[in-house]
């Protein structure tokens, strides 16, 4: 529906929208810390489902349209588009393998795992309950300004240039304060929660330009590539953290404690190369107009079909590569 109320500054509404999950995480960890002291687990997870329920009820009443739909309008069924088509363009998949490897790193704490947000707690032996649950609360309201900073940014940049600098962000502060954390502590490790936060998580809120950029104004083709890279997301929350778990070692109590101790190297290592490698995937898709042209002639060819994400014969900039093309029109399956 996002779409509907809004184009020019969609980037900064979608942002705005998904901050609402950075805001539930600044006080969901305190107030689940505080019900488990007073009264236990079971009433903790009974509180919160009612909690849940009353306030995601209230919330979706106010979900409308931006015209509403008369009872007695008659709506004409249009032909559904090709998944083919749409899901093997190369700006897709190019956005869908950014957003696979950012998300083995990185994934919003509360709402699926995070190698980030699952060991944060365990990043030293020394942090009580209740400064893990405020380091944690720290960490999800940097995402809360991430998730507003970067939808603005993909309004006056390219998408695949945005992704590209925050997923470089994210792995230099993973190298680096996270990285050296395990020998200073907690000193380096709370700028770190909100470092990271800051630098990586608003990933979700580029993937609406990034769908207008590829489909135009295609409202219904924008919905279908960004319900495509929230399946890269949920890969990468259950790829990411069960790998990170096997890797996950204990911080050493010994007082040894080098690089990549606050979580084991080779939990650090895995977050900071999936960052790397997501940002230069951005960098290489932003930049090779020649490889877009080659995947869309031999998806031509062996579809048959001519490779659009459009209904309409149109101009329009693909947000990958700032090159423009005609956009042909194609039948639905």
């Amino acid at each position: 529906m996002l779409d509907r109320w809004f184009d020019a500054k969609k980037g900064t509404a979608v942002g705005i929208v998904f901050s609402g999950g950075g805001v539930g995480g600044v006080f969901m960890p305190l107030l689940h810390q505080y019900l488990l002291d007073k009264v236990g687990y079971g009433w903790t997870i009974r509180i919160m489902a009612l909690y849940i329920a009353a306030a995601a009820g209230i919330a979706a009443f106010f979900v409308n349209p931006r015209v509403p739909i008369s009872a007695t309008m008659q709506i004409a069924r249009q032909p559904m588009h090709s998944l083919r088509t749409a899901f093997l363009s190369f700006g897709f998949l190019g956005c869908f393998l950014t957003t696979l490897l950012q998300g083995f790193g990185y994934l919003w704490f509360g709402r699926a795992g995070s190698n980030v947000g699952l060991f944060l707690p365990r990043f030293t032996d020394t942090l009580e309950s209740t400064l893990a649950a405020g380091l944690l609360s720290a960490f999800n309201f940097s995402q809360v300004i991430a998730q507003i900073v970067w939808g603005y940014l993909t309004d006056r940049m390219k998408p695949s240039n945005a992704m590209a600098i925050s997923s470089m962000l994210g792995c230099i502060a993973v190298v680096t304060l996270w990285g050296f954390g395990g020998q200073v502590g907690l000193p380096l490790l709370a700028p770190f929660a909100i470092v990271f936060g800051l630098a990586a998580g608003g990933f979700s809120s580029m993937w609406s330009q990034s769908a207008h950029a590829l489909a135009g104004p295609n409202k219904e083709l924008q919905t279908l590539l960004v319900a495509g890279w929230s399946i890269a997301r949920g890969l990468g929350a259950i790829v990411g953290p069960t790998i990170g778990a096997t890797l996950y070692r204990p911080t050493p109590t010994d007082g040894t404690r080098s690089w990549g101790s606050a979580g084991s190297p080779g939990l650090v290592s895995l977050v900071a190369v999936s960052l790397a490698a997501s940002a230069v995937v951005g960098l290489v898709v932003a930049r090779i107009p020649e490889v877009a042209g080659l995947w869309s002639r031999l998806l031509e060819r062996l579809s048959g079909e001519p490779s659009s994400l459009n209904d309409s014969r149109e101009t329009v900039n693909d947000g990958t590569n700032g090159n423009e093309y005609e956009m042909k029109a194609v039948q639905g399956e």
